[in-house]
Order: structure tokens, then sequence, then C-alpha cells
């Protein structure tokens, strides 16, 4: 992410322990921070992969240069 070679992220997040929450927390704050795309659940990661194929988020190339 930092390199900006990220174009999304999918973290299935596991609920359990205030641990992992706070890791998850952390990478979603970083991704909202950087413009990066990013799915949570396996519905919202579905669509995220369909837009990916279908070049619906070519404007991240404007982030790149």
């Amino acid at each position: 992410i930092s390199n900006n070679e990220i174009d999304a992220v999918i973290i299935l997040r596991d609920t359990e322990g205030p641990e992992a929450y706070r890791k998850h927390t952390e990478i979603i704050n970083i991704c909202d921070t950087n413009m990066i795309p990013l799915a949570t659940n396996l519905a919202t990661a579905e669509i995220l992969i369909l837009a990916l194929a279908n070049g619906d988020l070519e404007w991240r190339n404007l982030y790149k240069k």
C-alpha cells in the first residue's frame, strides 16, 4: 500500500478477540487514507473482484502516477 501497488484489499474479518479487531481496524484505516477499495465480507468481495475484472477500477491509475 505504501508504494501504491495495491488496487484493492479483501479482508474477511475475524471478530474473535480485541487483538484481531485492532489489526483489522488498522488495515481499514490505511485503505481509507489511501483511497484503496476494501471488502470486508463475501458479498462486497465478489463485487470488488468483478469490478477489477471489468476494469471498473481504472481510476486508481490516476493515483499511481
